[in-house]
């Protein structure tokens, strides 16, 4: 009986007054960071607190609800946590909330077990020995880890601090410490887009570290001290890129824009698997944009800034002065490659099938332009589609298409909304243009209309989104996705010649005439996910392998090395030795082409070199003209022409 007591005394704490130990008891005497809730048996691998939740049936807790937990023992635990919360109110802790949280788990018997006596003074600590409320010691630092690794590991969803009770008892104060922050936001003007950037992330959990009593920077420290110790820091990112560009080589973009000033302004960026790296922007509003000008800014970036032997080659738009000038780069640096922007490309084309179905079009712009103009219908449409029908695209002509795509999936709820009371009774029914708007929600040749200019573009936009994107890079991909939507465009119009052919003879004028880059043929046939899956189904096999080897040719002139690159390539195309093994074929499949290469290319070293900076390119200069309406909204930009980025 003893030995029973004895036994049972050591799954609990000792001399504890918290009433969930009533209710649980750790599952060994070596096992403390589990509790066995007595109720049910269920394990709680998280300390008393978990096991709160667990009797509790906390709400966005992690625990199991407990199916034999009552009210009056909810209410008994509730009564012992709100009077010790009033406690540390009152009184403060000795320990930093943060620093509490972070070791709780550690230590499963500390924070929640007992309520400690201080209303008299023999039970508070001497002045001397006192800690204030936001103390922090070294270990502190040590155990939080660095701010941008938890910031990181947020944002990923990874695991990160465990909810607490105390937590969520702090919920007002979240709740009002957020709407300091958009107060803020608001009354500075600040973008409500700029408060989902990683580094708004960083320094709030900063300044959660400082703690209370943080003074706020003045507009020297930001605009002189941090933002000269930022240009440092942007420096040493800068040097990283270089290191990457060695071994993978780069791609210099070059985009021009106008800003709200009407200064006319060129970016230069250069793109890599490591990311997008801006390089330098040039005021050119008092120059001609002529060949030679270009060219000898062009060419100082890839001389000065990047390094001739790092860039693989350079993508501008297809404008005939940046075509001009990249030729007399290309003359000056025979290894680099021009390409022009694939997006702007795609966008070309899908700007002449939109001539094509100009009147489709037209009546959907009505129909969109009409809805938006007047907020009570706009509201009725949005309740009758769940939403918006308008939706924004990568490009001015994406955008149309992808209009009429949402138009088309919500169809029947707009014919729906014709024809309903709220549309029947109102006002809007009587006018001239809602006459219009009703006409052509309910005309069949309409929907045809839009269906048939659905099946030239939608496979169009699939291939503008991959050349657009930042998840991989797309020199790998892009030669494939064409083909692929060239017979997407035929299926949809079920093999039929005399509706496909204006389509498809669209697309191979453009696509022929300004994307024939020998890169494309090169990355489909070093893409081993892509290359042996269509390879026995392309009738130009032979063009894309010869295309393939004057691509490999120009990047490494040295004969020597070119006949080592073609034996190279033909084990590879073989299939030969490792790349016959069953691991690495399969790898073709769920890894991207230049892991690929990187970790099974080692039996051909020159071939592996070179595939690695092909596949790792870009096809798009779209990437950098998102972020330009950005930079022209910087408050002070003239204090950034003090450094050399």
């Amino acid at each position: 009986m003893s030995s029973s007591g004895a036994s049972s005394s050591n799954l609990r704490p000792a001399n504890t007054k918290d009433p969930a130990w009533k209710y649980g008891e750790y599952k060994s005497a070596t096992e403390k960071h589990i509790v066995k809730c007595l109720l049910c048996s269920h394990l709680c691998s998280g300390g008393i607190t978990r096991l709160k939740e667990h009797i509790l049936h906390s709400p966005g807790a992690n625990a199991k609800p407990c199916p034999r937990t009552t009210p009056e023992i909810r209410k008994e635990i509730e009564e012992f946590m709100n009077k010790k919360s009033e406690i540390k109110c009152r009184r403060g802790s000795f320990y930093s909330e943060d620093f509490a949280r972070d070791i709780g788990d550690q230590q499963p018997h500390v924070g929640d077990d007992d309520i400690i006596e201080i209303g008299g003074p023999s039970s508070r600590p001497p002045p001397s020995k006192q800690r204030r409320k936001n103390t922090r010691g070294p270990m502190d630092l040590f155990c939080r880890g660095n701010v941008e690794d938890v910031v990181d590991q947020r944002l990923r969803g990874g695991p990160g601090q465990q909810t607490t009770l105390e937590n969520r008892l702090k919920k007002e104060e979240r709740k009002n410490a957020i709407q300091k922050i958009a107060r803020w936001a608001i009354t500075a003007g600040v973008s409500f887009h700029a408060l989902t950037s990683r580094s708004f992330h960083v320094a709030l959990e900063a300044i959660g570290r400082f703690g209370s009593g943080l003074a706020p920077p003045s507009m020297h420290e930001i605009s002189e001290t941090c933002l000269q110790e930022e240009v440092r820091e942007t420096h040493k990112i800068l040097e990283i890129h270089k290191g990457h560009w060695k071994t993978y080589g780069c791609t210099l973009m070059c985009d021009g824009w106008t800003d709200r000033r009407q200064r006319s302004l060129i970016n230069f960026l250069a793109n890599s698997p490591k990311g997008t790296m801006f390089l330098k922007s040039i005021d050119a509003s008092a120059h001609s944009h002529t060949a030679i000008f270009l060219f000898k800014e062009i060419n100082d970036v890839i001389e000065n800034i990047i390094g001739k032997e790092n860039v693989v080659q350079i993508v501008t738009d297809n404008a005939a002065n940046y075509k001009a000038a990249c030729q007399l780069v290309i003359e000056r640096h025979p290894t680099i490659f021009w390409t022009p922007c694939a997006a702007h490309c795609i966008d070309l084309i899908l700007e002449d099938i939109g001539k094509m179905h100009i009147r489709t079009i037209s009546l959907a712009r009505r129909i969109t332009v009409f809805i938006y103009a007047h907020t009570q219908l706009l509201h009725c449409m949005r309740l009758f589609c769940n939403g918006d029908i308008v939706r924004p695209g990568p490009t001015r002509f994406a955008t149309s298409f992808l209009t009429l795509q949402s138009l088309w999936e919500h169809k029947n709820a707009l014919r729906t909304l014709m024809v309903a009371d709220e549309w029947t009774k109102s006002k809007w029914c009587n006018l001239r243009t809602g006459k219009q708007t009703e006409r052509t929600i309910l005309s069949v040749q309409f929907w045809k209309g839009v269906q048939r200019a659905l099946h030239a573009a939608i496979p169009l936009v699939h291939v503008l989104r991959l050349v657009d994107g930042d998840e991989k890079p797309s020199m790998g991909y892009l030669y494939n996705a064409m083909d692929r939507a060239k017979e997407k465009i035929k299926e949809n119009y079920q093999y039929r010649p005399l509706q496909y052919g204006p389509v498809i003879e669209v697309i191979e004028g453009r696509w022929s005439r300004q994307m024939s880059s020998d890169l494309y043929h090169a990355g489909f046939v070093l893409n081993p996910g892509v290359w042996f899956k269509t390879a026995d189904r392309d009738a130009a096999v032979q063009t894309h392998m010869l295309r393939c080897v004057q691509a490999m040719a120009k990047m490494e002139p040295d004969p020597e090395v070119e006949d080592r690159l073609q034996k190279q390539l033909d084990y590879y195309l073989q299939e030969s030795g490792p790349f016959s093994w069953g691991t690495i074929v399969r790898a073709r499949d769920n890894t991207i082409p230049v892991n690929w290469w990187d970790k099974y290319g080692g039996e051909v070293p020159e071939l592996r070199k070179v595939a690695i900076k092909i596949l790792g390119l870009t096809c798009s200069s779209s990437g950098c003209e998102r972020n330009w309406s950005a930079f022209e909204n910087v408050s002070c930009p003239y204090k950034f022409t003090k450094y050399d980025f």
